[in-house]
């Protein structure tokens, strides 16, 4: 669930707009993306590491801490630790696409959507069927369920498709957060996708842990997934502006433990808060 709930209908209407432009059918049929079978949480970032909006909206400024995330280790770490049952499209973080009624989609945006219908056609998840409609290529699983090894098939491309769509499906924005510059990490409630395998050689290898929580908001009950994150993918910290500067010192030592010569800034937040 995310802070706007028309966010997944942006992203349908928009796609199902542009597949039918790249592939010139006279309709696009997806598969129905319920929050129910195929339910995910998102892990956001940001580009602006000191920004005067986000210190107001997301913390205190008595005791707000900006955390830099190094991108490229998570990518390394995820790829090294998890086996895929499927092939993902792209990077797992990826930035947000931007859009609104009165904003169109940019030049960006149409490309990486024809980069991600590429990748949809060349894993052999869609296709144009004799009536010219775009539609998935082995349809429902429940069909071949007189056939284990049709059936087998049809399971794994039905799964690869909905996780693909749903983790491009949570790129997209409305504009009026474009300020933010978020970037985004998919993750589904099975653990990043499908019941994945973590491939870890020793315990003593720093991992991902994840963990599916509950708690109340202003919709109801909703889950979220507590994830812990390894220190070397920690590249900066930041206090906010009205934090005492001795935390610097005391985060120094809580994350440079053990010997640990990673490079990380230290700094505090320039922007003077007016609460």
């Amino acid at each position: 669930m995310t802070n706007d709930p028309s966010e997944m209908t942006y992203g349908i209407n928009i796609l199902k707009e542009e597949f039918k432009k790249l592939s010139r059918a006279k309709d696009v049929q997806l598969p129905v993306l319920s929050q129910t079978e195929h339910q995910g949480y998102i892990f956001c970032f940001s580009k602006k590491k000191d920004s005067l909006n986000q210190w107001r909206s997301y913390t205190s400024p008595k005791y707000g801490v900006c955390i830099g995330f190094d991108i490229d280790v998570i990518e390394r770490k995820i790829n090294s630790q998890i086996e895929m049952p499927f092939n993902i499209w792209g990077n797992w973080v990826q930035k947000c696409i931007y859009v609104s009624d009165e904003q169109p989609l940019g030049k960006e945006g149409v490309n990486r959507i024809k980069e991600f219908y590429e990748f949809l056609i060349e894993n052999d998840l869609i296709k144009i069927d004799e009536n010219g409609i775009l539609v998935c290529t082995h349809g429902n699983p429940v069909l071949y369920q007189n056939d284990n090894e049709m059936f087998d098939l049809a399971l794994i491309k039905h799964r690869q498709l909905c996780f693909n769509l749903t983790k491009f499906l949570s790129l997209f924005k409305h504009q009026c957060y474009f300020e933010e510059q978020e970037y985004r990490l998919f993750l589904n409630d099975t653990g990043l996708a499908y019941r994945l395998i973590e491939k870890v050689e020793s315990p003593d290898i720093p991992v991902f842990k994840s963990e599916v929580n509950y708690k109340t908001n202003r919709y109801g009950l909703t889950s979220y997934l507590k994830v812990q994150f390894p220190f070397d993918v920690v590249k900066e910290v930041m206090i906010g502006s009205e934090v005492r500067a001795e935390n610097l010192k005391i985060l120094k030592e809580m994350l440079c433990v053990g010997g640990d010569n990673w490079q990380r800034e230290f700094a505090q937040s320039k922007i003077p808060f007016l609460s």
